[in-house]
């Protein structure tokens, strides 16, 4: 429902397909239809199309992007999104420091003169057969101190790669780019130094060439700088002996005109050649498993041989030939929305160009797999996607519409037939076992393993091809030992192997019974079990060699396993011991770069250090109200906790509760067993319950593993997909880490008190209840389960409000005002009526003037609790566009002067408010 109560104004929602006229003293009010409402849009997805028909039009060249960081001293810049061959231009206030031709738009860094100097406005372009382009958004060099607040430069690494005999390039990750690399040669840990390689200008990831060679047994160390900022050395690193089994080499499909080619499967610092009838047209140090090499020029029917040798061990000779045009394929713009700026894409082809039309208008020209619009994105028009090499497009063009363009990632997806793979069980000869007695030693008595010999046992599902594709591994809770209960979550290994991940479900049957304290056990053996895909994947002849994205790695865990999977982050951090051996019963040589974790109805708080405060890793969480085992939601807790307000973070995380789900049918195996049920409600069946997960999982593993960001729309409430089962209720939460509170309410109990400097609030009417209250109660008064404090507001006569004053508060261009509320259960019922939504209103005031009341209920339902003997009260997270809120259209955040939130659509009413912030 839309409301206006300026006088003279008119405005158009497009949403509802109405304009609504207001003059002085009249009030119209209208309600959406829901397949126009403004959250849980259905999506579509997009098609290959063949045949339509575009002009390129040579006056339309994409902006670039700069990639951030920017700091002080930087003698380099990274950009990307430009059309290879491209003109590329760098400047600094206006005045250019660097001119060169792009090479690869996926990623590509340019020296700079003068280096770069804090405060600079650093902008970019690209010209290519027409005029040079618009710049990029500015982006602003930081001062040290402003990149490196703790004063010190992160640790240069060797990103899970060893370093053989003989080898003669690598790769280093962690550098401040555009800063410096040094990378030494010791006999001794304390002997005189070689420098073997060195150079300035780099990127945050960089390949290096190794002159002279590695030599077996040497330690090697790296170290960066950036101005005088020298960061501490890197691990050490021991030159191993060349392996003398060598990987044949493979290679993507390569097509007409291509100026790049994809391999795989090398043996870190091996030289690498690619012929063609006899002829080398590239020869190159390999500097990790999968390198893109460019300048090789071939044409369809060429037949190209790839051979890599080191310390003079060869491999074969791998042959690929090269396709006709008529075979590529457009990529796939993953799910566009109205507003956005850039494209995210899947299936570039190395050194393409990919443009963009809004039906025939050219809206984007430019390469990789991040490309900048010419203009934001309007809702419902039909974009066309085409990429080309050279003379050769392709003849097909990707269709997907704005605004339902997602495709649903809770069916099949389309990575290839799926493979299965078991290890670690009793008739495995390679079988590796571990040692977790000195933080668990008291099994139940049903379990005849021995704690300091357990197995490490996964069975695996995964995607054909050579990668490299992100790990997840998913661990169980507690059940009978003597159930396998690993095998539970088959459904979710192989969505997730369709999606194009690796999936490990991982057995912990021997952590399981009457047991307790066993939690940090749990972590551990999922952190051996990293250890053995890290050893895996840089092992040459080992059938996952390089196939595996050790840089992207989530872990899923259910029930008590939902816990472990938070415990094994933590000591994947304060337990790594980079002195120990990569692989052993009782090492802690950790360090895995956990980006992700998905609880499935977790514990909360038997970690032997106590609940846990997450920091260092993405968390989403699901539960059901029917839980009768974790019936306290468990996840509630530790998503309330994770990355306090007080700090910045870098990460997401969120929640869904869903109405009739219980706890053991998220396991194929437990079913309705073994926990309590609550009577008279209705259980959902397990297929719903199951659907539910893979469609949450697989959309959140997809946009923080993969970095198709597209899908956080689904789990911040925007969009929803037909897998979901649409008739039952969920509530959700969802936090972004670009965000600004304007009331958590976690800094004392005035209900006045803003959470910065120059908010004030201010309750306007009779409130029956108002004040700041801990979200902890559980039986009562309001029946709430979190571990946050928040706002409680009870009304209980029309045209209520809060004032949020905002007197001198800087706000950046944030595209959403966002809160969490929803209905609190009372017992007996007073102001809230069970079964029946709550709504009310929100409105900005402008130092223009107040902008049109937006309904609650627009963007989100707040549904009454559901009601049993173990009633939450949970909040629905609330994300009102900056655009539905403006008074003329143009108004910018710095210039509101007030949030008000205004009770007028139900005489009485109680919600529970909290984390009240503009974002993104």
């Amino acid at each position: 429902m839309f409301k206006l109560k300026s006088s003279l104004k008119v405005y158009f929602k497009k949403t509802c397909k109405l304009i609504l006229i207001f003059s002085a003293g009249l009030l119209i009010t209208t309600s959406c239809d829901p397949d126009d409402r403004l959250f849980g849009v259905l999506q579509e997805g997009g098609e290959v199309i063949q045949d339509h028909e575009v002009r390129p039009d040579p006056e339309v060249i994409s902006p670039l992007i700069v990639v951030e960081d920017l700091i002080e001293c930087a003698e380099s810049v990274t950009v990307r999104g430009f059309v290879p061959d491209a003109k590329i231009r760098i400047y600094a206030n206006g005045s250019l420091i660097a001119e060169d031709t792009g090479i690869d738009p996926e990623l590509q860094t340019f020296p700079v003169s003068p280096a770069l100097i804090a405060g600079e406005t650093i902008t970019a372009t690209q010209e290519f057969g027409g005029p040079e382009g618009p710049p990029s958004e500015g982006k602003t060099v930081l001062t040290l101190a402003e990149a490196y607040p703790s004063g010190v430069l992160p640790k240069p690494n060797f990103p899970f790669l060893y370093l053989y005999d003989c080898g003669i390039a690598t790769h280093v990750n962690e550098l401040p780019q555009g800063g410096q690399l040094r990378i030494f040669s010791r006999e001794t840990p304390t002997g005189s130094a070689t420098t073997l390689s060195s150079g300035s200008g780099v990127a945050s990831g960089q390949s290096v060439n190794i002159n002279p060679p590695f030599e077996k047994d040497k330690i090697i160390t790296a170290e960066s700088q950036i101005c005088s900022m020298v960061s501490p050395p890197s691990d050490e690193q021991i030159v191993m002996e060349a392996p003398t089994t060598i990987p044949d080499p493979t290679a993507d499909p390569i097509y007409d005109d291509a100026t790049f080619v994809v391999v795989h499967g090398l043996v870190n610092g091996a030289k690498a050649t690619i012929s063609r009838a006899g002829t080398d047209i590239a020869v190159f140090g390999a500097p990790a498993g999968n390198v893109r090499v460019h300048g090789v020029n071939v044409s369809a029917g060429d037949v190209l041989e790839i051979r890599q040798e080191i310390c003079g061990n060869s491999s074969g000779t791998t042959t690929v030939d090269v396709k006709d045009c008529s075979e590529l394929q457009p990529p796939q713009l993953i799910g566009p929305m109205a507003g956005d700026t850039f494209g995210i894409l899947t299936g570039v082809v190395a050194g393409s160009r990919v443009q963009i039309y809004a039906g025939t208008e050219e809206i984007a020209d430019g390469g990789g797999s991040l490309i900048a619009y010419t203009r934001p994105l309007v809702d419902g028009e039909i974009l066309f996607v085409k990429q080309s090499l050279g003379n050769c497009t392709s003849s097909s063009s990707y269709q997907v519409p704005v605004g339902t363009g997602l495709d649903d990632p809770g069916v099949v997806g389309n990575c290839g037939r799926i493979q299965d793979w078991e290890y670690g069980h009793n008739s495995d000869p390679d079988k590796v076992t571990t040692d977790v007695s000195s933080y668990f030693n008291s099994p139940d008595s049903g379990v005849s393993v021995p704690m300091n010999d357990v197995p490490l046992h996964g069975v695996v599902r995964y995607p054909e091809g050579p990668g490299p594709f992100p790990l997840v591994l998913i661990v169980h809770g507690n059940h009978s030992p003597s159930d396998p209960s690993y095998e539970g979550y088959n459904y979710l290994l192989e969505l997730l192997a369709s999606q194009c991940f690796i999936t490990v479900s991982v057995e912990e049957d021997f952590l399981n019974g009457w047991v307790s304290g066993e939690m940090d056990a749990r972590g551990i053996v999922l952190l051996r079990h990293l250890q053995l895909w890290r050893e895996w994947s840089r092992t040459p002849g080992h059938p996952f060699f390089t196939k595996v994205d050790m840089s992207s790695i989530g872990l899923a865990g259910h029930s008590r396993g939902g816990e472990a999977i938070v415990a094994a982050a933590l000591q994947n951090a304060t337990l790594h011991n980079s002195a120990d051996p990569p692989i052993g019963p009782t090492s802690h040589n950790f360090g895995f770069s956990i980006k992700s974790l998905y609880a499935i109805a977790p514990v909360d708080g038997q970690y032997d250090g106590g609940p846990i405060t997450l920091t260092n890793a993405d968390y989403y969480t699901m539960h059901g109200s029917l839980d009768g085992d974790v019936y306290t939601f468990g996840g509630q807790k530790t998503y309330n906790r994770a990355y306090p307000v007080t700090n910045s973070t870098s990460h997401i995380k969120g929640f869904t509760f869903i109405h009739g789900a219980n706890h053991g049918q998220f396991n194929t195996g437990w079913g309705t067993c073994c926990e309590s049920t609550y009577s008279g409600a209705t259980l959902i069946s397990d297929t719903d319950q199951q659907q539910f997960c893979k469609t949450y999982m697989s959309a959140y593993f997809k946009s923080e593993l993969k970095g198709l960001t597209p899908y956080r729309n689904f789990l911040n409430g925007s969009v929803d997909f037909a897998s979901i089962p649409s008739a039952v209720d969920k509530v959700f939460q969802f936090q972004n880490y670009d965000k600004l509170f304007l009331n958590h309410y976690e800094e004392d109990a005035d209900p006045a008190t803003g959470s910065i400097t120059g908010i004030t609030n201010a309750d306007i009417g009779t409130f029956e209840t108002y004040n700041v209250f801990s979200f902890d109660d559980r039986y009562g008064p309001h029946f709430l389960w979190g571990e946050s404090q928040g706002l409680i507001a009870g009304w209980e006569q029309n045209n209520t409000s809060i004032r949020i004053e905002l007197n001198d508060v800087d706000i950046p261009e944030y595209k959403y005002l966002a809160f969490h509320t929803g209905q609190t259960h009372e017992d007996p019922s007073d102001l809230n009526t069970p079964g029946v939504n709550k709504d009310f209103s929100v409105q900005l005031e402008f130092s223009s003037g107040p902008g049109p009341e937006v309904n609650v209920s627009s963007y989100g339902e707040l549904i009454y609790p559901h009601v049993i003997s173990e009633v939450k009260s949970i909040q629905q997270t609330i994300r009102i566009p900056f655009a539905d809120l403006r008074q003329e259209g143009n108004e910018k955040p710095d210039e509101v002067r007030a949030i008000i939130l205004i009770f007028d659509e139900q005489q009485t009413g109680k919600i529970a408010i909290d984390e009240i912030q503009f974002t993104n």
